[in-house]
């Protein structure tokens, strides 16, 4: 049986900040639980602080089943420059073919 969410970022007091709806007998149900898990597509939605410069703003974020985020492709791509920098700095610059 097919399952429906609705996914709420709420910017008002007459709401949690993060709020899931499962769909449940043809009515809305809140979910309680952060990162909120989705079995039906293998992935669970919660938020993070996102920060760029001088500016921070909390996000959304995919976690895994173990509850841990996964990260952004920008985060991907520091951790591979910090590796190829350590790599440089024990073996010196990758070879050219």
């Amino acid at each position: 049986m097919h399952k429906a969410f609705e996914i709420n970022l709420i910017l008002s007091d007459r709401h949690q900040p993060f709020e899931v709806y499962r769909l449940v007998d043809s009515s809305y149900q809140l979910q309680i639980g952060e990162p909120f898990w989705m079995p039906e597509i293998g992935l669970g939605i919660g938020r993070g602080q996102y920060v760029s410069g001088n500016i921070q703003r909390q996000v959304l974020y995919w976690y895994d089943q173990q509850g841990k985020r996964y990260q952004t492709s920008e985060e991907q791509l520091e951790l591979a420059q910090q590796q190829l920098e350590r790599y440089r700095q024990q073996f010196g610059e990758l070879p050219e073919d």
